[in-house]
């Protein structure tokens, strides 16, 4: 099931946007809450992490002026939020 997201190889062009944080759900049904986000966000991409207990879900760029993805990013953040509703126990990587 994790094939559904859009997995980012970590390389000297990808920069860090975002990490949020997600407690109570697996990465499974992660993935299924998430298959859209390449669609509505193709300029991100995503990668989660397993940290026990937590889930870290981490917004990816290849643009190398992440200030440009401003909006989109943080539309991106806001989009996971509601997707994963009370899991989400911070969306500024803490």
């Amino acid at each position: 099931m994790i094939d559904n997201l859009t997995i980012i190889e970590k390389n000297a062009g990808s920069r860090l946007v975002r990490t949020i944080s997600i407690f109570g759900l697996t990465e499974s049904e992660i993935a299924v809450e998430l298959t859209q986000f390449k669609h509505l966000f193709p300029q991100l991409k995503l990668e989660v992490e397993s940290k026990f207990p937590e889930i870290r879900v981490k917004l990816y760029t290849g643009k190398q002026n992440i200030d440009e993805l401003k909006d989109s990013s943080d539309d991106a953040v806001q989009w996971i939020c509601r997707k994963l509703g009370k899991h989400v126990y911070s969306d500024i990587g803490q």
